[in-house]
């Protein structure tokens, strides 16, 4: 009996020793790092994930620190972390209640990355089959120290966090996570453009009933939100929506730093903004203030929260002096006085009953002042019926329908009156000609159901008319419009100047947008009471239109405009035929025709939707033009023919052109033109040019500059050379023959004589006038506003001519 004691003694002596010994073991860091990467490999990871631990040491009874720690998936890594610490208690990790005492992770970087399946880093583990629940897990203690994460939502689109620093305590993980925050730091970089990096501070708790954070900050080097926010986590019971409280103050928030995330809105000015929703039972109420250099705007509101609770929705709000070019960057300028008002009531919205109304006054929207514009809606059992009325400075609009807003397929119809809009004054005489004072009456009405491209269905129809000061109606124009089954056609007409212009227009609304215009006519149009002239001109011609998207750096368009023979009194275009294209972003021209008795031929493209539009004119001519008649001037009449070349930019300040004029032989009159070159460079408002033109009667150069898009033109000649000129010829006057050689500088700033101031120097060389020989002489002359004076010599062989030169422009002396 005794034998058999003492080896089951020895026995579990040895076991103890052996458990001792294993223990002592697992205090190596060696053992322990072996241990743990074999507790590693048996984790449930999905396919293709990797997890490696480069250190483990420790008491494995009650703590542990795993060392240089690796996640990785086929496509990279995921995650390194540098430390993560570790204490507990085994005896709380048994059961299905487990729990850590104190989680501390130290250097970290994380990426993850979105695609069609979600986050990749939410994809780590393998998905279990096991649906049955059960058991929470608690950390006493959670404290994140230096971690840096990625998150990547597109190729081009990061979220960057950077040293995130937190500390918690009490977090329970379970069908209803809870923990206390007791602070939180990191700054993040959202998509943005310049980088914008935001500094985030707060501390809060999540309890079984709320989020709550209070306080948070969020700033920036020029902006600073700071509030606090009491967030119930169900609506259901009253006593928590109570609870309701969120607070928030921007001072300020720089509309450059919101820029920055949103390029849509305009970068300057600071947004002073003060927030604050209470609740109170079941409802809630709210206030907002902001500020916006002049503007002001406040909102008050409230409604009811939770299931099953009655739709009532009251809102309260005025804005005062708001320029919407200060919000948005495509928005005009103006001044903008808005108030907004509802009460809505009912068992839900959609069988609510009450009023709603937005209203405009003494407002400015770019040079269009609207004096009065007021949309009201009485909404009754989930029908809206809708009153229009507007002064838009002359103009006025009255509009009145009805909408089904909260249909499964939404219904409307609406019908109206516009009169005298901003624009629209030269429109009816042109149309209707000038008599009675006319102006212009839009009159339309539309109807259909569904609002996406897919349900639409509308039919509509505009009339225009000339409304006359005696109250006579002169139909000028219709048009109407069908939509259905992602098919838009419509069918414009306008009665213009005596004749008509009308086209089929049919466009399909897929993505993208594809679009035709048909059997496009014009018919005896009057171009001559078109431009107010009594001379009539009859203008026909046919044009196409067919093309795909809207967006201009996207748009696919080919136009045809053929026009037929057109006669203006004594001048004539024959048969002229322009085509344009557009391809992302590119455009092209291409005319040619007949023109006073001559052809005329262009070859063009640029970028004329670039922020700095761009062109290059391949080739401009003129074949055997008769300019002088075309122009007006029958003395200079005689075929002209001439080439351009050229390319520049031509945006709101940046401009530039550089280009050549290139003249053959051609005829002004009288005036037989052997050759002419014309250089010519403008940047800015400043044009160089270098040229010479060569006649039968002599030559003529000219190099020098001038600023004709200036306020007041300018033009310098810094180089000027007469070859030989013969001016009897060149004026028509046959008992004058000259032969003149000179050099002269010149220069001019004005357009007309009386405001004018303009220098000429003239050097005379060598020369004849009729039978006497110059040989040589000097002009010094100058105009300032019209008035005239100088000095001219001349030495000839017969004598020299001394005389001063003194007058005026005014009556033609």
């Amino acid at each position: 009996m005794n034998r058999w004691l003492r080896r089951i003694l020895l026995a579990g002596a040895a076991l103890l020793l052996l458990v001792a010994g294993a223990v002592a073991l697992l205090q190596i860091p060696p053992v322990a790092t072996w241990l743990g990467r074999q507790l590693a490999g048996l984790a449930p990871l999905a396919p293709g994930v990797e997890l490696e631990i480069g250190r483990v040491s420790g008491n494995w009874l009650s703590g542990l620190a795993l060392e240089n720690l690796r996640l990785r998936n086929e496509r990279g890594e995921l995650a390194t972390i540098r430390s993560v610490r570790l204490r507990y208690d085994l005896r709380n990790l048994a059961g299905a209640d487990r729990r850590i005492r104190e989680l501390v992770v130290d250097g970290a970087r994380v990426r993850a990355r979105r695609d069609s399946a979600g986050w990749d880093i939410a994809r780590v583990l393998r998905q279990s089959t096991d649906t049955a629940g059960g058991g929470s897990f608690a950390i006493d203690r959670v404290e994140l120290r230096g971690v840096d994460l990625v998150a990547e939502l597109a190729p081009d689109s990061l979220i960057r966090v950077e040293n995130l620093q937190l500390r918690a305590h009490d977090l329970a993980l379970g069908e209803t996570a809870t923990a206390t925050l007791d602070t939180v730091h990191a700054r993040v970089l959202p998509p943005s453009d310049p980088p914008l990096w935001l500094d985030l501070a707060a501390r809060g708790e999540v309890t079984p009933e709320l989020f709550r954070l209070d306080p948070f900050r969020v700033a920036t080097r020029r902006s600073e939100l700071a509030g606090r926010a009491v967030l119930p986590r169900s609506y259901k019971l009253p006593r928590i929506v109570d609870q309701l409280s969120v607070q928030v103050a921007a001072t300020p928030l720089a509309l450059e730093d919101v820029a920055a995330v949103l390029p849509a809105v305009a970068g300057e000015g600071d947004l002073q903004l003060d927030a604050r929703v209470e609740a109170e039972g079941r409802r809630a109420t709210g206030r907002i203030l902001a500020r916006l250099g002049e503007a002001r705007a406040t909102l008050e509101g409230s409604t009811l929260l939770g299931p099953g609770v009655p739709a009532e929705y009251q809102v309260t709000s005025t804005i005062r002096h708001l320029d919407p070019a200060r919000l948005s960057a495509g928005a005009p300028a103006g001044d903008l006085n808005v108030s907004v008002g509802a009460d809505l009531r009912g068992p839900t919205l959609a069988e609510s009953q009450g009023t709603a109304e937005i209203r405009l006054t003494d407002s400015r929207v770019g040079a269009t002042a609207v004096r009065d514009l007021l949309l009201r809606t009485e909404l009754d059992a989930g029908r809206a019926d809708l009153e229009l009325r507007g002064l838009v400075e002359k103009g006025r609009i009255r509009a009145s329908g009805w909408v089904r807003p909260f249909d499964s397929i939404p219904s409307y119809r609406l019908a109206g009156t516009a009169a005298r809009l901003p624009g629209t004054d030269s429109l009816a005489p042109l149309l209707a000609g000038a008599a009675g004072d006319p102006f212009l009456e839009i009159g339309f009405r539309f109807s259909g159901s569904g609002i996406s491209a897919k349900d639409a269905q509308v039919r509509g129809r505009a009339d225009l008319a000339a409304v006359r000061s005696d109250g006579g109606r002169t139909p000028v124009g219709a048009a109407t419009l069908a939509v259905a089954d992602r098919r838009v056609d419509a069918r414009p007409e306008l009665l213009v100047a005596g004749g008509r212009v009308s086209a089929n227009l049919t466009a399909r609304l897929d993505q993208p947008v594809s679009y035709e215009l048909r059997r496009g006519v014009i018919d005896s149009v009057d171009l001559g009471r078109l431009l107010a002239d009594t001379v009539a001109a009859p203008v026909s011609g046919r044009f196409t239109l067919r093309g795909q998207g809207t967006a201009p750096a996207e748009a696919n368009v080919v136009a045809r405009l053929a026009l037929d023979e057109i006669r203006y009194g004594a001048r004539r275009v024959e048969q002229v035929t322009a085509d344009v294209r557009l391809a992302e972003g590119r455009a092209g021209l291409a005319l040619r025709g007949g023109l006073q008795g001559g052809r005329i031929g262009l070859e063009a493209e640029g970028r004329p939707f670039d922020s700095v539009p761009t062109f290059a004119v391949r080739r401009a001519t003129i074949d055997t033009v008769d300019l002088g008649t075309l122009l007006g001037r029958p003395d200079l009449g005689g075929p002209v023919t001439a080439r351009l070349t050229g390319s520049g930019r031509w945006g709101e300040e940046d401009r530039a052109f550089s280009g050549r004029v290139r003249i053959e032989p051609s005829r002004l009159g009288h005036i037989e033109v052997q050759r002419g070159d014309v250089a010519m460079a403008l940047a800015g408002e400043r044009l160089r040019y270098d040229g010479s033109v060569v006649t039968a009667a002599g030559a003529l150069a000219l190099a020098g500059e001038g600023r004709p898009l200036a306020e007041t033109p300018a033009i310098v000649v810094r180089r000027g050379r007469a070859d030989s000129l013969d001016l009897g010829a060149l004026l028509g006057r046959p008992n004058l023959a000259t032969r003149l050689d000179g050099r002269f500088t010149a220069s001019a700033a004005g357009v007309t004589l009386d405001s004018m101031r303009a220098r000429l120097a003239l050097q005379l060389l060598p020369s004849r006038v009729n039978q006497a020989d110059i040989q040589s002489g000097r002009a010094e002359l100058t105009l300032d506003r019209g008035a005239l004076s100088g000095d001219i010599r001349m030495d000839a062989a017969d004598g020299d001519l001394v005389t001063r030169l003194d007058g005026s422009t005014a009556g033609g002396r």
